[in-house]
């Protein structure tokens, strides 16, 4: 794996439990402010984002399973089991995600769980086949992905109004917001430390600060051009207010409903970020147990689908845990690996 396929990762990575999730949250509690919700997550983020610069470079030939057992001993084993148990619950809510938002937005009449395993089909083989066709594979996706936010960019600025962002600082929480964004997709870079500094070729904490930047640069136009379009008491009536957001595209009265193809952006965000959040899962697995066979990936895939189509009874019982709860036991994937540099 090279650099820029790294880097690149690192955009799947803080995307994956962007829309849906950290969106609708935003949204919701930062209301006109959410925009500066994000700018406030820009600068707070710098203090996570350099220690895992740190945790990057402090043994390059570990990653951090290997560095939690080496430095924290017996407590290192119990940390890497309780970051799985995060993780897993991480992936379930991502793959919960993913299959709510086919389901409610394009086939309502297929059942769930038939969306769930559809998905996870390709999520398996993906990770099969390691993590340098994980690079290339994200290498590919993103550059589709960026070709729809151009064209999403082009096709929207001109129907923002600034007034839909008044009054500034009214009955909102941008703290609470900027907390959102630090918890769902700041802190999940920290799922890539369990790639070691020398498994990355031309290694370049440049280009990682570069990547910094464009990652939230592009939270911050999504966020932006919903609350500039919809404003946000419109906003907070739709549960996937960035799909809904593409309905508004007609391009010289030619090109109209084109959000079914564009919303392809969100479904590879989703399925990149489930890779990574379960080649963490089988990684760190086979750091505490040993156990080198590629059929666990297989048990692991058949719990995340069974947690993903219980773990809630409703939507909002999900918007409640995911914006109440959640947000601060999601920390934890950022503690617990900076306790390796205390050592």
């Amino acid at each position: 794996m090279n650099k820029n396929e790294y880097s690149i990762l690192t955009f799947f990575i803080t995307r994956c439990l962007y829309a849906g999730i950290a969106i609708h949250n935003i949204c919701f509690i930062a209301k006109q402010d959410s925009w500066l919700s994000i700018i406030l997550a820009f600068i707070v983020g710098l203090v996570p984002f350099s220690i895992y610069i740190k945790l990057l470079n402090k043994e390059p030939n570990l990653n951090i399973q290997q560095m939690l057992n080496k430095h924290l001993g017996k407590l290192g084993y119990i940390l890497n089991i309780l970051l799985i148990i995060i993780v897993t619950i991480d992936a379930s809510i991502i793959l919960w995600n993913l299959s709510n938002f086919v389901n409610s937005q394009f086939l309502f009449k297929t059942p769930i769980y038939i969306i769930a395993i559809f998905f996870m089909i390709p999520v398996i083989y993906t990770i099969n086949k390691g993590i340098n066709a994980i690079g290339r594979t994200a290498v590919i996706l993103f550059i589709i992905d960026m070709l729809m936010y151009v064209t999403c960019f082009v096709t929207l600025i001109f129907k923002i109004d600034l007034n839909n962002m008044l009054p500034i600082f009214e009955d909102t929480s941008i703290l609470g917001g900027a907390l959102i964004e630090l918890s769902y997709n700041i802190i999940s870079i920290f799922i890539l430390l369990s790639i070691p500094k020398n498994n990355i070729k031309d290694y370049s904490t440049k280009t990682l600060i570069y990547f910094y930047v464009f990652n939230f640069l592009t939270a911050f136009l999504v966020i932006f051009f919903i609350i500039g379009i919809f404003d946000a008491n419109m906003t907070n009536l739709y549960q996937y207010p960035e799909f809904h957001i593409l309905k508004t595209i007609n391009i010289a009265n030619f090109f109209q409903r084109v959000e079914s193809i564009l919303a392809f952006q969100w479904l590879i965000d989703f399925i990149m970020g489930l890779i990574l959040f379960i080649y963490f899962i089988k990684t760190s697995i086979i750091e505490i147990t040993k156990y080198k066979n590629d059929n666990i990936i297989y048990i692991i895939g058949i719990i995340i689908i069974v947690l993903s189509l219980s773990m809630f009874k409703n939507n909002t019982v999900a918007y409640n845990f995911l914006g109440n709860i959640y947000k601060y036991i999601r920390l934890l994937v950022f503690i617990i690996p900076a306790l390796c540099l205390k050592n």
